[in-house]
């Protein structure tokens, strides 16, 4: 059961140990190279929902089977109002590569207490449920997640997800990209750029902004 109010661990907080769960061992990156990458394996949704949850991974660089999750945020929202978040930095057992601590701020001094991928990836799950997930590009942070969790669980989620680039395109045609940074600038919203959290912050103005242009859309069809 996902409580609807639940709020993350801390970001260097120990996850509750949850029935079922997976012992928290680490997690060798090497071992996923015979697996497929689940580029395509989950349901994507194009329309609008008052319910869902917007979600951002933060990782070591751009290849699901070869790189590792350092950051997971995610807002969870019902009626169109946020009412939680989820949050946790995940320990790894490489160095982060300088580019990568340049561009998102996270150190390895920041991942040394996290808890491992595993109770991660577990508590996540309980909190999503069967929610609908939002993203901006969707397909990467997917990609991700369907290669972790089917490595580490063996099956992947069947959330259906929706992709905010793809309505970002079709609502914001007028922008010269369509970079989160980009839409941070051009909807003025005070957060960081590479952060999980702040990122999910900028996805959700983004998308409800492109719901309301839908809805106008539709108004002026009726018109």
């Amino acid at each position: 059961v996902t409580p609807q109010n639940q709020v993350s661990p801390t970001a260097h907080a120990q996850p509750t140990a949850l029935s079922g769960s997976a012992a928290s061992v680490p997690f060798n990156s090497a071992a996923r190279g015979h697996y497929r990458v689940l580029r395509d394996s989950y349901r994507q949704e194009f329309g609008f929902c008052d319910d869902y949850i917007i979600f951002d991974l933060e990782t070591t660089g751009l290849n699901s089977q070869t790189c590792d999750i350092i950051e997971i945020g995610a807002i969870r929202f019902q009626n169109n109002e946020q009412v939680s978040t989820f949050h946790s930095y995940v320990k790894i057992h490489s160095a982060i590569p300088p580019e990568i601590t340049s561009l998102t701020g996270i150190t390895d001094e920041m991942l040394f207490d996290a808890p491992e991928i595993d109770a991660v990836l577990w508590n996540f799950k309980n909190y999503i449920g069967d929610s609908v997930l939002v993203a901006h590009n969707a397909k990467f942070d997917m990609t991700f997640l369907q290669t972790f969790y089917h490595d580490l669980f063996g099956y992947t989620l069947e959330n259906s997800a929706i992709d905010t680039l793809y309505l970002s395109r079709k609502y914001n045609k007028h922008l010269e990209n369509h970079k989160l940074a980009t839409i941070k600038d051009y909807y003025k919203i005070e957060a960081g750029s590479h952060n999980a959290l702040d990122d999910c912050k900028v996805t959700a103005v983004l998308y409800q902004n492109c719901r309301q242009k839908e809805i106008q859309n539709q108004k002026r069809m009726k018109n």
